[in-house]
């Protein structure tokens, strides 16, 4: 959310945040939910996935949203469990999907209740909700259980923003190793990049591996 919050009003506090593609197309967007607005930034890679460009860049007022509907399905017929949000406003529709099912469910029930009218601006993140942000990482398999012991043991002091920053930088990177543009040993370096600068601190080399039993 860091790179967002420059765009916030005054008055505006992020509250959360999650990528999703718009159904039907082949746009990713960044959704930052504040206590006025649902946020939506985009960025468009070529093939090797560099040289990002700005495409999407818009806000719907929550207090314009009539309605809010979500649903869980699978993309295609054997495709992998999405989570979809769609919601109204003004005579639009916006209809949304993610992969990270966990985080979009999130972003929906904080979405309800800022629509309903409920303060949860003020609430900051808690440690415990980076370290569940990261347990997603590592159930959905872009985290290592190495990875993901090591980003946990170092969050006392990383700021909420940083970790949003690197959730979604590893969510892109993994969708391109996915898609093929990226082979494994690209995606583990520019990974590793991502966590060495933003969570695990590059002086904290990796622990030791344990003794054999001829050790001392």
């Amino acid at each position: 959310m860091g790179l967002l919050e420059s765009a916030l009003e005054p008055s505006e506090v992020g509250i959360v945040v999650c990528d999703f593609a718009v159904t039907g197309t082949q746009i990713t967007r960044t959704a930052v939910l504040t206590n006025r607005h649902v946020r939506f930034t985009g960025f468009k890679t070529n093939w090797r996935g560099k040289n990002p460009q700005l495409v999407v860049n818009s806000a719907v007022a929550v207090r314009t949203i009539s309605g809010i509907s979500t649903s869980e399905g699978k993309q295609g017929l054997f495709g992998p469990k999405i989570f979809q949000l769609v919601f109204w406003w003004e005579g639009h529709q916006e209809n949304l999907v993610t992969l990270a099912i966990a985080e979009g469910k999130g972003f929906a029930e904080k979405l309800k209740e800022v629509v309903a009218g409920k303060d949860i601006s003020s609430g900051r993140t808690s440690v415990a909700e980076e370290i569940q942000r990261l347990a997603y990482l590592a159930n959905e398999g872009i985290l290592t259980q190495d990875e993901w012991l090591r980003a946990k043991d170092h969050l006392i002091g990383v700021s909420p923003s940083q970790v949003d920053e690197a959730t979604k930088l590893l969510r892109q990177l993994h969708a391109l190793f996915v898609q093929g543009v990226l082979s494994e040993s690209e995606y583990n370096m520019k990974k590793w990049d991502v966590l060495s600068q933003r969570l695990i601190p590059r002086d904290k080399p990796p622990p030791p591996p344990p003794l054999g039993h001829g050790g001392k």
